[in-house]
């Protein structure tokens, strides 16, 4: 649009023309507030668009839209700058204000913040119609620009970050005057994805605090923020602290303007300090991608858990001396798959999920995942068994009801003879097995008990590998030819298997399986192959990969009153009514989610879609959008504890069921980000990291010699042993030290120390 056009517009409105006040300046009337002065200036930019400005403190949105025009009219007509200089030149402005106004017009928005990071760089915040935006400014020879400056960016605030106190990291500066209202120091280095360009030099040595803001980009923010801090030497102390009740998008500056009517900045400040107090430091593995790290591990939120499930994980946990997170993750499937297809949850018309789950406990060979495993199903076992001989005693009683149909059915036969034709007796129906618990087993099998179970069945296997491995073992068409089934039973879906002898087929309705079982690290990449993944088979599996940790001798033991108020539970849940199809067959009862729980299952969808968008790895986003069927089934079994406990629940899921079960789905997902990193992490930078953990173990301190008596594969090979170590040495996981000689003269080996070392006293291991 040219210029000719606003002046046009400013003539209609006010009633006046405009007067002309040399170089490419006009005055006028503004539109937008009502006085008789000429307070709006009118020009014209190099690069050709319109510029206005009202004196007395209209945004350009405000005028224009008294105009009856739009932001897009000052430019030309495609909405953009008609700029006759070259891209690689960008325009020079006098002053911060004049680069930043002129942005904000090409941009339809308002200036709202204008923050300086030193004499040489600022950052701008603009407000647009629906949103914000951010612009950068550089000072150059010429003046200032609206572009990134090259190199290093400086922290926001660096001037207060002098002293040795505790520093806080935020996103944004609007964090940065949040905290600071309430006796912190703070920084930040701009937006989510600044990490890398700014200089986090004065915090080097010093004790670190992230914030990150409550979405996927603040998460990876706060992950960027933590590499970058311990690559500094000294590394930082580094803790990732999440503020509890943020809702989407909300951060640290939301959190403290939420508390200001009922605390003082003093209470809010003791309250954060207490926040940070029970968050351990935080650990980086760097991998070999410079622009991949993997995400820290946070602790199962236990809490989240329902009675007595959370007890029963709490005493499991205990008595192995495991991370809670084996239990938990076994403990839920182990509930699924006693629930079955006796109920399902009704998200809304056309979208229902099943109490369906598949979880595996991923950890190294002695991490103690066997144990646990037994611990949880062994109540399903002494419930088997006793079916078993409830089945038996059936047997017996079949096997005297078929004698005695044999005495009925020859007095039949004579009576056939003489007498009028009747209809023979009928034959006891052979008893059915109630099956729940199923090991090794083959497709064919799976579907006859199925048809005989149709509640559903709960397939455990301590080694995982073998159950993927099985999808072949019987198949004519090879691998995976079982794989559309079994994908068919995670949502309890018609199935169809044709039998092998060409004896028929068997057809299951809701072919309802939940599926727990345990692998190490390296087979769970190897059985979840391309093939695997491509199918959807791996993100349909919930994951469990705590740190390894030495299995220490415990004298605490799983009490008879935990594990029999377990084994009531599941009774329970195995005792819950199904509904009824019109043929009589059992079916599902559809249980809708209540009008409480609905808004926070709405809130949480939303922000768990938005992230999902933002996600690279294609594997990671498969998992992703398994998710949401997941937390609603999740939720599902929270109310069927409750039901099983006697409580009101039945008609609906309500509120307090799906908050823990976003909450177990939160953890759920952080899980799957760190076991997908891994996952997608090359082969030497799995060892290495194992290497990493081993020396930690041991102390965080090692000569060469000591690494080759110690793991296996460098035994009598010091060359590779030293190469291993320098590898760290360049990864920047550690360094090399040359202790000085002793009284008796000598040179020592010198060692290798990682940069952290653990607490003394943990028990040596070896890498297998």
């Amino acid at each position: 649009m040219s210029v000719s056009r606003i002046l046009a517009a400013l003539e209609n409105v006010t009633g006046q023309k405009p007067v002309r006040n040399g170089n490419e300046q006009w005055q006028s009337r503004c539109p937008a507030h009502d006085d008789r002065n000429p307070s709006l200036s009118i020009g014209l930019g190099d690069d050709g668009r319109v510029l206005l400005h009202c004196q007395a403190g209209c945004t350009v949105d405000q005028v224009v839209t008294a105009l009856g025009l739009t932001q897009r009219d000052l430019f030309n007509g495609n909405g953009k700058p008609a700029s006759s200089k070259s891209k690689s030149t960008p325009r020079c402005y006098p002053s911060v204000q004049a680069a930043v106004e002129s942005y904000a017009q090409w941009k339809g928005g308002a200036v709202e913040d204008v923050y300086r990071y030193n004499d040489d760089y600022h950052r701008a915040r603009i407000k647009l119609a629906n949103d914000k935006t951010f612009c950068e400014l550089s000072r150059t020879s010429g003046g200032w620009t609206c572009k990134k400056p090259k190199g290093k960016t400086p922290l926001y605030r660096r001037d207060k970050l002098s002293g040795d106190g505790m520093v806080f990291v935020v996103e944004g500066e609007k964090c940065v005057h949040a905290a600071e209202s309430i006796g912190l120091v703070a920084t930040t280095s701009g937006s989510s994805s600044s990490a890398s360009r700014a200089d986090w030099g004065p915090l080097a040595g010093r004790d670190v605090v992230v914030f990150p803001d409550h979405d996927g980009p603040g998460m990876k923010h706060a992950q960027a923020v933590t590499a970058e801090l311990h690559r500094l030497d000294p590394a930082a102390t580094v803790r990732v602290v999440e503020l509890p009740g943020l809702g989407d998008g909300e951060d640290l500056h939301d959190f403290i303007n939420e508390h200001r009517d009922s605390h003082t900045a003093d209470d809010i400040r003791a309250e954060i300090e207490a926040l940070v107090a029970v968050v351990a430091v935080t650990d980086v593995v760097e991998s070999d991608h410079p622009d991949h790290a993997i995400e820290p591990y946070q602790p199962f939120p236990v809490d989240a858990l329902p009675e007595p499930i959370r007890a029963f994980v709490k005493a499991v946990a205990a008595a192995t001396g495991t991370d809670s997170a084996f239990a938990a993750m076994a403990a839920l499937v182990v509930a699924a798959g006693c629930i079955g297809n006796r109920v399902s949850v009704l998200v809304k018309s056309g979208w229902t999920e099943p109490a369906v789950l598949w979880g595996v406990l991923v950890g190294r060979s002695g991490t103690t995942k066997s144990p646990v495993l037994k611990l949880v199903t062994r109540a399903l076992v002494e419930l088997f068994k006793a079916e078993r001989l409830a089945h038996r005693d059936a047997l017996k009683e079949h096997q005297r009801a078929i004698e005695h149909h044999g005495v009925h059915l020859t007095k039949w036969k004579k009576s056939q003879r003489n007498g009028p034709p009747t209809d023979p007796p009928d034959e006891p129906e052979r008893p059915i097995e109630r099956r729940l618990l199923v090991s090794d087993i083959t497709i064919e099998k799976l579907g006859c008990l199925l048809e005989e179970n149709p509640l559903g069945l709960l397939l455990v296997r301590d080694e995982l590998a073998a159950w993927v491995g099985a999808f072949d073992r019987y198949a004519s068409g090879g691998k995976g030819s079982d794989q559309p089934a079994w994908l068919s039973m995670y949502d309890a879906a018609p199935v169809t298997i044709d039998r092998k002898s060409g004896r028929g087929t068997y057809f299951v309705e809701r072919s309802a399986v939940s599926v727990l079982g345990t692998t190490q690290p390296s087979t769970l990449s190897r059985i979840f192959g391309t093939a695997e993944r491509e199918a959807g088979l791996l993100a349909r599996v919930l994951l469990a990969y705590p740190p390894d940790r030495p299995a220490l001798w415990t004298e605490a033991a799983l009490s008879d009153d935990v594990a029999g108020t377990w084994r009531d539970l599941l009774a329970a849940l195995l005792a819950l009514p199904a509904g009824v199809d019109d043929v009589g067959d059992p079916r599902p009862r559809f249980i809708p989610i209540g009008k409480d729980a609905r808004a926070l299952w709405v809130e949480w969808h939303d922000r768990h879609a938005r992230e999902l968008v933002d996600i690279g790895n294609d594997d990671l986003a498969a998992h992703y959008a398994k998710l949401k069927g997941a937390c609603a089934r999740i939720a599902l079994l929270f109310a069927c504890v409750e039901m099983a406990a006697g409580g009101d629940a039945g008609a609906y899921i309500g509120a307090d069921a799906m908050r823990r079960a976003i909450d177990v789905t939160e953890w759920f997902k952080s899980e799957g980000r760190r076991v997908y990193a891994v996952l997608s992490d090359s082969d030497e930078g799995r060892e290495r990291q194992q290497l990493v953990e081993w020396i930690e173990r041991r102390g965080g301190s090692l000569t060469i010699r000591e690494l080759t008596h110690g793991v296996y594969r460098y035994r009598s090979r010091s060359n590779e042993a030293k190469a291993a170590l320098d590898e760290l040495v360049k990864a920047g996981h550690g360094s090399w030290e040359y202790p000085r000689p002793g009284p008796q003269g000598g040179r020592p080996s010198r060692r290798f120390t990682l940069n952290e070392q653990p607490p003394p006293g943990e028990v040596i291991g070896n890498i297998e």
